[in-house]
């Protein structure tokens, strides 16, 4: 229902701004942000889109090899499926504000092997002339990720590198 507040199944509030849920068989997983400073980005699963039980959190701040901590804004985590599999079938893009949240211009990647985890870093992306990434608009295979912001559009390529 809209306005309410969704419990997991533990009875606790889902934690989850600004996420997105991907399919993976007949599982459903969200991953969204834990504000108001940011402590994780959480993870759920669901086998109905109405029931959803808390997993692990998929990266909280000081974790051992992601670059910011509890002290930098972090926003808008989107997992997809890797066009390029591999070992890291899965990919997820972060924005991340390295000092102040009203600058927040850089887009990171992770890669896991599973949904589940571990996410490893592995580069970070300023994207040029943007103050704030108000939405990823879309990923158009075979991976362009679309930024807009105010008055302008850019569009990138992700590669395998």
């Amino acid at each position: 229902d809209n306005g309410t507040v969704w419990k997991d199944t533990n009875g606790d509030e889902i934690h989850a701004q600004g996420g997105n849920i991907i399919q993976e068989g007949a599982t459903f997983h969200w991953f969204g942000m834990q504000y108001p400073i940011w402590k994780a980005v959480n993870h759920y699963t669901s086998t109905d889109l109405k029931t959803w039980t808390k997993q692990a959190p998929a990266l909280t701040p000081g974790m051992s090899g992601i670059p910011f901590g509890a002290t930098n804004w972090v926003g808008r985590p989107f997992v997809m499926k890797n066009p390029n599999a591999g070992q890291t079938p899965y990919v997820m893009t972060i924005e991340w504000a390295l000092g102040s949240a009203t600058v927040r211009n850089r887009f990171c990647f992770l890669t896991a092997t599973s949904l589940d985890g571990p996410w490893t870093f592995h580069a970070s992306k300023t994207i040029n002339n943007f103050r704030i990434i108000n939405k990823l608009l879309n990923i158009i295979k075979p991976w362009f990720p679309i930024f807009v912001n105010l008055n302008s559009i850019q569009i990138y390529k992700i590669t395998s590198r």
